[in-house]
């Protein structure tokens, strides 16, 4: 499984600053409630193998939470999804439409081929 980092909230939202006590348990209801959101957004995740997920991230500045997307790098349909999702994130908290893959094309993320187009030897290179 590979991951995306999707945030802590939606992207145009402010977030919760990585200060303070109350930090975790402020972040972790903003995860959760940005998680359901993404839930709602986008119904299909779970059948191309997608799972919106909290974790914690350290840096040099401490640790934060935020939203993953694990996904299956492994299946073309399960990594095509998680680019579908990423270009088509909620920015707003009432952005809560849901969003459908049928008819969509992957941009060419430059790898001189659009996604799913995938060669052998680039499909033995993925962990």
């Amino acid at each position: 499984m590979s991951k995306l980092e999707l945030g802590q909230v939606p992207g145009d939202e402010t977030y919760q600053e990585a200060v303070g006590d109350n930090y975790f348990p402020i972040v972790t209801m903003e995860v959760g409630r940005y998680i359901e959101l993404l839930k709602t957004c986008f119904p299909e995740a779970d059948k191309y193998d997608c799972h919106f997920l909290p974790k914690d991230i350290e840096s040099d500045s401490g640790k934060y939470r935020e939203v993953t997307l694990d996904y299956n790098d492994l299946k073309d349909e399960s990594f095509n999804f998680s680019i579908f999702i990423r270009e088509n994130l909620p920015l707003k908290w009432d952005d809560n439409k849901p969003r459908y893959i049928n008819g969509w094309v992957a941009p060419d993320i430059g790898t001189g081929h659009l996604c799913g187009q995938v060669t052998e030897e680039e499909l033995e290179g993925r962990e």
